[in-house]
């Protein structure tokens, strides 16, 4: 069946070619505890379902007389007594993280140097267990009072969710300045309600310009898609994102031509702190096309930018055009899309709830632990729990980009920290 690797490849085991998987089901409860945690990365053997598993591996072990079937079953149930945590390296049950041998149970049905050897393996969907003795890898940004700078943006490189821990310090006056101070993890992609699923009439976080329409059961990656249009007053959908100044920026959406050569296009129009425009950058001209085609635009951000509108319309008195799929990332080219409508990838926002502050003046820093779900406050020199004071939307770095954005101070900087190992199936 393969190599079962123990203790992070200090100890293998070889199955012999006669053991392979005869059952695998989707179980709710491991070893009695109920699953918990995020959703973590996805089960990838094919035609199963997401979610735990136990995996039932049977197969013979042979030999030509009584020492040496003694000597291969007791090599075999080392895989017992070596750990209860072990990675499997094999071409079948890699495409799991952690699997935990559950049982094995040995038949005496054969002849005198014959077992049918029977393993149980538990494979917890969600809880995945890095390499303990990796390093962590910091990541750090100076939150300004001017919202030139309000985000740490963070490349995962492992190919499994890992989750953070942060540490938050202001370096003079309060923060938040007032009402909830807040963490926003918006993954891959910095557009909210991406694919406009959320909403009725009019998409949640969107802003309509001449009432394009919504049409319901029609779209590229979801449900719903926009249908633009250049004749008369131009149809637009757009939307207000917070950015950092000075910073490269790639948007993309998907469009499909219905008539004419509506030059569907996706344009950024910068604003600095106070709303006031700045300039814009219009991007390529395409979507003329009867499939859907990906349009992209790539520019780097003004030096007194802090947000940035992204506009989508047609480019021509022209034509009519469905758009979806809007995607805006701090890359220099666009990666692949990720539908921000669907729970995996909604944005979440971490809340250090009102009236509580931290103040320079006391030492104060906040660490949130996102891998534990805890929060504790440093004040006075002394660290104390804070759970009472925080919403408890702790999140997951993904694989990829990550965008973190913080809640601005009104004067001086606040100061950010933030830890993650990487963690590979």
């Amino acid at each position: 069946m393969g190599r079962l690797t123990i203790e992070a490849g200090t100890f293998y085991y070889d199955f012999p070619q006669s053991f392979d998987i005869v059952r695998e089901q989707t179980v709710t409860r491991v070893r009695a505890d109920a699953i918990v945690g995020a959703p973590g990365a996805h089960v990838r053997s094919t035609g199963n379902m997401l979610g735990p598993k136990r995996v039932t591996v049977r197969g013979l072990v042979q030999g030509s007389d009584a020492a040496t079937m003694n000597v291969a079953l007791n090599n075999l149930l080392e895989v017992q007594s070596a750990s209860a945590l072990m990675q499997l390296t094999d071409n079948t049950l890699s495409h799991h993280a952690e699997v935990w041998l559950e049982g094995v149970r040995v038949s005496d049905r054969h002849h005198a140097f014959t077992r049918e050897i029977t393993l149980t393996f538990l494979i917890p969907s969600g809880t995945w267990h890095g390499d303990d003795v990796a390093a962590l890898i910091t990541s750090s940004a100076s939150i300004d009072s001017t919202k030139l700078v309000r985000y740490v943006t963070i490349t995962n490189e492992g190919n499994a969710p890992t989750r953070p821990k942060m540490v938050l310090t202001p370096s003079s006056s309060t923060w938040p300045p007032s009402g909830d101070g807040e963490v926003v993890w918006k993954g891959p992609n910095m557009i909210f309600n991406s694919s406009f699923d959320d909403g009725v009439s009019t998409p949640t976080g969107w802003a309509l310009q001449s009432s394009p329409e919504i049409r319901q059961t029609f779209g590229h990656a979801s449900r719903r898609c926009v249908l633009v249009k250049g004749t008369g007053a131009h149809r637009i959908i757009q939307q207000d994102i917070p950015i950092d100044a000075n910073t490269e920026y790639s948007a993309s959406c998907y469009g499909l031509a219905v008539s004419g050569t509506p030059n569907l296009r996706i344009q950024l129009l910068w604003y600095d702190a106070a709303l006031a425009f700045i300039s814009s950058s219009p991007g390529n001209a395409a979507g003329n096309t009867t499939t859907w085609t990906r349009v992209t635009s790539t520019a780097v951000s003004p030096v007194a930018a802090a947000f940035v509108s992204i506009r989508v319309e047609t480019n021509t008195g022209g034509g009519e055009c469905y758009m979806a799929d809007v995607q805006l990332e701090a890359t220099g080219s666009p990666s692949l899309y990720v539908n921000t409508s669907t729970a995996r990838y909604k944005h979440r926002t971490f809340k250090l709830e009102s009236p509580a502050q931290l103040t320079q003046a006391t030492g104060d820093a906040l660490a949130i632990d996102c891998e534990i779900g805890r929060t504790r406050l440093l004040r006075s020199g002394s660290w104390q729990e804070n759970n009472d004071e925080v919403n408890g939307n702790y999140f997951d770095l993904l694989p990829g980009i990550n965008h973190i954005q913080f809640t601005a101070p009104t004067a001086g900087n606040l100061d950010v920290e933030i830890r993650h190992r990487e963690q590979f199936l």
